[in-house]
């Protein structure tokens, strides 16, 4: 038990120590510290050589002395001394062996050449330290050195060494407590070089001298840990020893490996003594029981029978484990002797066996005081370990759960008592199947091993992120495994949300940019077959053919059209809109389109209030929505249901901009719903659905639901898909109320008068079939055109002929400079000039880019001859 006691003390040393390490300000000092090195390893070198050639003559007062010793990390290291006064002298170096906060004014600056430092370090890896015991001059006692690495937060970099000069008075205190000094029975501390006796380890002992141990040579010490007892010799006296190892409870391999251990010694002379005593007691009763035996047969027998019976009957008592019996003295002779000698021995042995007793409960309180203070320390750990969501656990090599954090316990329903000493297979609260391959893996390479698993709870499903790192002994033997496990499903989501939202945009950005281009080939097409058909005359046998032509040009221009709503820069005419008389208007061409087994339902909230809108573009998503649930519900006999309510939407609405990839701003919103009981989607399908190109049918392009995304995007709505195979699907758009209606715009009508015959229009434009077709058109009208291919070209033309040139048609997207540079620098030159803006993008991104500015009018591109020709005339009038 005196072994154990003091391989738990040197152990809770120890523990301390690494509590200590764990301090975010020793942390941080020591980081600190660590980052002002130059990164020149050669100048690291001699920044440290210096400093500790300044430390040689220091003393309190200079600034290298107040740097160390009144820090942070100093207050730190001070607060934990006068706790645990035990530790004289504490200090704190960097990765590189320097000084980073003391308590004490510490003989050196430098310490990495140091044995205790670099087994510390150990190559990097680690491991606590205990040095031999030493004689210290200053406090005349016995001392010895632990250290204890400093780890980075969340990592096994070492970034420190904290170490400590311990006193011994409390080790051999609990030696000299458990010695029984008037029996000359002492217990000592064994070392591999000798003995420490228990007298030299008491504070101001005149025996303690700096070389501490009692040398003993190796074949002796053997015989000590191998014997019952042996005899040795100390200071010239022999005694009788045996020895009990120093370990802990739970046999701790860095206590076992010091190979100390107890030495319960006896003076030989006293125990051989108290043997030979015994031995002549034992003689001297065994004749005078004979004599008494012989003189009874001679004498009377009841003189003599009585007294010996008396002490036979006490000795029976004793034996019986009675100590309290005495035995009759009822003479002076031999027989009275006995008595008092037998009377004397009992009180001797029950004395003995109350000061046994006595060490017994003193040692028992020890060692419940000592269990106290780590099932302290286990709760700080896990205080500790509360503070974060990451889940630990600790594994041995049988794959068995030594410890699990208490938020680990908490998500798995468990107690600590119901997981420890549980295999994986055992556990009540299953783990991954890979868990057991991992760790088989991590024993047979030493290396850490991180994966992921996949849990689904309550029809949610939740992403984990573990790390395996190994626990290995001095050998570089792995013997437990310390597992970490971190919830990492909001982080998945974020990236799956990040990679379609940069989908998504990337799409948009095509689309945009190809339907951009198409539209400046279909302005030449359709202008310029437009221009054909007018001077054809009606019989022309050509006639027939270019009309086709100009058909199919329109029905490519309704294809870049949806190609630009779904990049969300389409031409949107808005203007306010009541969606249930829109969708009552047309319920009619809603109801045509849609197959006769399907059956079409109106749920429309009544007093819905306006929104700002697109007719076209909204009856465009109500046509493509329904079209796309009929086809979902097929030959079957199915519904459709369109429904109209008001909706409040919170900051903390996130479910509606899933499709959208842009936030709704909190308030009121106009919701339509159409929902079907059609076959429904599969995950992989609903993902896909808003797609440019992507469809499930044998015809069509797939661009039906991608225009609607870009119209909802475009009129700063929101959208949001829910569907199941088998369970049909339902489409939910958010568009913002309006609280005060605008009136739509009114159009345009055609012009009464002409134009002056000098009339001269600039066109600034960067594709020649554009600025030809135009150039066309306006010349059959008598119209005059200066033609410009880009911004810069077009700016020195109206410089040149500014008193000719009344107006000027002037392209958004063009190489150089844009349209808007361009826009404002013919605005500096003249403010009155008016200026018609073209593209192919929606006249709502016109207004946003040119908001306050003085635009004459927008011409939408692919745009018709007469819409060209009635645009121009009237801003020239």
């Amino acid at each position: 038990s005196q072994g154990i006691a003091v391989g738990d003390l040197l152990q809770h040393q120890i523990n301390l120590l690494e509590s200590l390490s764990l301090n975010e300000i020793l942390r941080n000092k020591t980081k600190l510290a660590n980052a002002l090195y130059p990164d020149d390893p050669g100048k690291v070198l001699s920044k440290i050589a210096a400093n500790e050639a300044a430390w040689q003559d220091v003393v309190e007062t200079d600034r290298l002395a107040q740097i160390i010793l009144t820090n942070t990390a100093a207050d730190e290291l001070e607060v934990f001394r006068e706790r645990f006064p035990a530790h004289q002298e504490i200090f704190l170096t960097d990765q590189y062996g320097a000084l980073v906060a003391a308590t004490n004014l510490v003989e050196n600056y430098y310490f990495a050449d140091q044995t205790w430092w670099q087994e510390t370090y150990n190559d990097g890896r680690g491991r606590p330290f205990i040095g031999p015991p030493m004689f210290d001059a200053g406090s005349q006692t016995l001392i010895l050195q632990m250290a204890v690495p400093v780890y980075a937060p969340d990592d096994t970099t070492i970034i420190g060494i904290l170490h400590t000069t311990y006193d011994l008075t409390p080790l051999a205190n609990l030696l000299d407590i458990a010695s029984l000094e008037e029996n000359d029975l002492f217990l000592d501390l064994l070392l591999p070089d000798g003995i420490i006796p228990v007298q030299f380890l008491l504070p101001g002992n005149d025996n303690a001298v700096t070389d501490t141990a009692v040398p003993l040579d190796k074949v002796t010490i053997e015989h000590l840990k191998t014997m019952v007892y042996e005899e040795i010799e100390i200071d010239g006296v022999g005694y009788l020893a045996s020895v009990s190892p120093i370990t802990t409870i739970d046999g701790n391999p860095l206590i076992s490996e010091l190979g100390w251990d107890i030495v319960t010694r006896q003076n030989r002379q006293t125990a051989l003594t108290l043997v030979a005593a015994q031995r002549r007691t034992i003689i001297y009763i065994s004749v005078l029981v004979m004599a008494l035996s012989i003189i009874s047969g001679l004498l009377a027998a009841r003189y003599l029978t009585r007294p010996i019976l008396n002490l036979t009957a006490a000795a029976q008592e004793v034996r019986d484990g009675n100590l309290n019996v005495q035995a009759p003295v009822e003479s002076r002779d031999e027989i009275g002797e006995l008595a008092l000698t037998f009377n004397s021995m009992t009180r001797r042995l029950r004395d003995s066996i109350t000061r046994l007793e006595q060490r017994r409960d003193q040692l028992e309180q020890r060692v419940a005081d000592r269990t106290a203070e780590l099932e302290q320390q286990t709760q700080m750990l896990d205080i500790i370990l509360s503070t974060t969501t990451t889940y630990f656990f600790i594994f041995d090599r049988q794959e068995q759960c030594l410890y699990a954090s208490p938020p680990a316990l908490a998500a798995m329903g468990l107690t600590q008592d119901e997981l420890h000493g549980k295999t994986l297979q055992d556990a009540p609260h299953s783990f991954p199947d890979h868990f057991h391959t991992d760790l088989q893996q991590l024993f047979h390479t030493g290396q850490t091993v991180h994966n992921t698993f996949l849990l689904t709870y309550k029809e949610r499903d939740i992403y984990f992120e573990y790390a395996f790192n190994p626990v290995q002994n001095e050998a570089g033997d792995v013997v437990s495994v310390v597992a970490t496990v971190r919830d990492i499903t909001e982080q998945k989501l974020t990236q799956e949300a990040l990679w379609h939202t940069q989908k998504m945009e990337s799409l948009g950005i095509l689309a945009g940019g190809v339907a951009h281009d198409f539209n400046n080939l279909l302005v030449a097409m359709l202008s310029q077959s437009s221009l054909a058909l007018y001077k054809m005359p009606p019989d022309a046998p050509a006639r027939k053919h270019v009309e086709k032509t100009i058909v199919a040009a329109e029905r490519a221009a309704d294809l870049t059209r949806q190609m630009l709503a779904y990049s969300g820069k389409g031409s949107f005419a808005m203007q306010s809109i009541s969606l249930n008389e829109l969708i009552r208007e047309n319920v009619h061409l809603f109801t045509a389109v849609i197959p006769k087994n399907i059956q079409l339902n109106l749920n429309l909230t009544s007093d819905l209030p306006p929104f700002q809108g697109d007719p076209g573009q909204m009856q465009q998503i109500v046509m493509n929505l329904i079209l796309n649930a009929a086809e979902a519900i097929g030959d079957n006999a199915g519904q459709i249901t369109i429904a109209t309510r008001r909706r409040e939407i919170t900051a903390v609405d996130g479910q509606y901009w899933q499709q959208t990839q842009e936030s709704l701003s909190p308030g009121a919103y106009i919701s339509l719903q159409i929902e079907d009981d059609g076959a429904g989607m599969d995950e992989d399908t609903l993902s896909r659905i808003f797609d440019p190109f992507f469809t499930t049918k044998f015809t069509g392009r797939g661009l039906g639901l991608a225009a609607v995304l870009g119209i909802v995007r475009g009129h700063k709505g929101g959208l949001r898909v829910t569907s199941q195979l088998e369970k049909g699907a339902t489409f939910e758009i958010l568009f913002p109320v309006i609280e005060t209606a605008s009136p739509a715009p009114a159009a345009n009508g055609t012009p009464e008068q002409l134009p002056p015959p000098s009339a001269a229009v600039l066109v600034i434009d960067d594709e020649a079939p554009v600025r030809e077709a135009v150039t066309d058109i306006l010349a059959m009208e008598n119209i005059r055109v200066y033609t410009a291919v880009d911004g810069q070209t077009g700016i020195t033309l109206y410089q040149e002929h500014q008193q000719e040139i009344n107006l000027v048609l002037l392209d958004l997207s063009m190489p150089g400079l844009s349209g808007h540079q361009t826009f404002q620098a013919l605005r500096q030159m003249d403010e009155e000039l008016k200026i018609i803006l073209s593209s192919g993008y929606s006249e709502a991104e016109i207004d946003r880019q040119f908001s306050g500015e003085n635009v004459a009018d927008f011409l939408p591109k692919p745009f018709k001859l007469d819409t060209l020709v009635q645009t121009i005339q009237r801003h020239l009038i």
